[in-house]
């Protein structure tokens, strides 16, 4: 009566050889927000992967296999990029869900075993934290505070879901969405791995629109990337400093429309509030 009987299908690989170069290539460029690069042995790895000898589920083996019981930033690099790449294949862009939830999934699966307290993948930070960002010339960034991680995803993702897309390609609904990445990504829920995260999450988010996962914007400007979430996250009243959500809107505008803004010579550093003699980023 209810068609039972109809088998389930299954979500394949994409075989696409550019679209597996193109996802092999964001994940492993997406390392250096984090100051890693994957290693000669995951791109040998990577290699067999994009010319189709073997699937998203036999690069991540290869690549756990070869760290098996190592815990190194070496092997953290290569063993997320080949869990992003993973994540940017296939199941998980269609079985997306607009949710808090969605980031706690996205940080387990793609850290669990890798971060130096097992607690920290998937869970929530339990901590408030600090980091100098160079771009900001050493000052830091408010993460939101640990006890209200919760809250602060629930509002952003309520007026996500409040937000309706009419067309993702007009600049309106592109800025809205670089800065939801924005707001979730100054919360910082959890106490490693954020921007990956994040930077994952966009794009499986972007692939609800027909936006394909996967783009040069990520694999060569990954710390750029970062350094956008940072202008667009940094505020002192005392310093009449105002959050500047301007670079990151220029990145989602490449991304999503091909807008041709010239990322590349534009300066991100917040001039005039460097703390002691910290350097800024050289761009």
């Amino acid at each position: 009566m209810y068609d039972e009987e109809r088998p389930y299908d299954v979500i394949a690989d994409n075989k696409d050889r550019a679209y597996r170069q193109r996802t092999w290539d964001t994940a492993s460029g997406l390392q250096a927000v984090d100051g890693l690069t994957v290693s000669a042995f995951a791109q040998e790895a990577a290699a067999s992967y994009i010319s189709g000898e073997y699937g998203t589920s036999e690069l991540k083996q290869e690549l756990e296999s070869h760290y098996e019981g190592e815990q190194s930033r070496q092997a953290e690099a290569d063993i997320v990029a080949g869990r992003i790449v993973g994540m940017l294949s296939g199941a998980e862009t269609s079985t997306f869900k607009l949710a808090p939830e969605a980031l706690r999934r996205i940080h387990k699966l793609l850290f669990d075993g890798q971060l130096p307290d097992v607690q920290w993948a998937g869970n929530w930070r339990t901590e408030n934290i600090a980091k100098a960002e160079p771009v900001l010339g050493g000052r830091t960034v408010a993460y939101g505070d640990w006890e209200m991680i919760s809250d602060l995803l629930a509002y952003d993702f309520d007026q996500e879901r409040a937000f309706r897309y009419d067309d993702i390609r007009a600049l309106g609904e592109i800025r809205h969405f670089a800065d939801f990445i924005a707001s979730i990504w100054q919360v910082h829920p959890f106490r490693e791995g954020n921007t990956r995260t994040i930077a994952t999450f966009a794009q499986i988010y972007l692939a609800q629109f027909g936006i394909a996962p996967g783009n040069d914007l990520f694999r060569d400007n990954s710390t750029w990337f970062r350094d956008a979430l940072v202008r667009a996250s940094y505020s002192s009243i005392r310093d009449g400093i105002e959050e500047n959500p301007a670079f990151i809107r220029a990145f989602f505008e490449n991304i999503i429309i091909g807008a041709g803004n010239d990322i590349a010579s534009m300066d991100l550093n917040l001039h005039g509030v460097r703390v002691s003699n910290t350097p800024y980023r050289q761009h």
